[in-house]
């Protein structure tokens, strides 16, 4: 399960924020939230879309699933598995994100690497 661990308002009047999403793994995730009508503690349930994503390529190293935040706090680097190449889903430490794109070459369980500027959530 994924909870909301924190909530940075951006605005409350128009009720945008940057969550820090926690799951059962302890992996943490930043994702920008519009309208944002999340609890500290409570589960998480919307969906999760990799914004601006470049970058994307196989990983043929046997690299582990993994999300680095960047400086910014907002922007990704993710090592994520494939689970749906017409979806374009991939799971990244328990964390499903929708991507933008999936390089043609790209096949189901295959683990892949990508930069977001963004992840949101709506």
């Amino acid at each position: 399960m994924i909870y909301v661990d924190r909530i940075n308002w951006i605005s409350h009047e128009s009720k945008d924020a940057i969550l820090t999403l926690i799951n059962d793994k302890n992996c943490i995730l930043n994702c920008f939230c519009s309208p944002c009508e999340n609890i500290i503690s409570g589960e998480f349930k919307e969906t999760l879309y990799a914004l601006n994503q470049s970058n994307t390529y196989i990983v043929y190293d046997n690299k582990e699933e993994s999300i680095e935040i960047q400086h910014d706090k907002i922007a990704h680097c993710i090592v994520a598995k494939v689970t749906n190449i017409n979806e374009k889903s991939v799971i990244a430490n328990g964390f499903e994100i929708i991507l933008e794109y999936l390089p043609g070459d790209v096949s189901n369980g295959d683990i892949i690497c990508f930069f977001c500027s963004r992840i949101d959530s709506y």
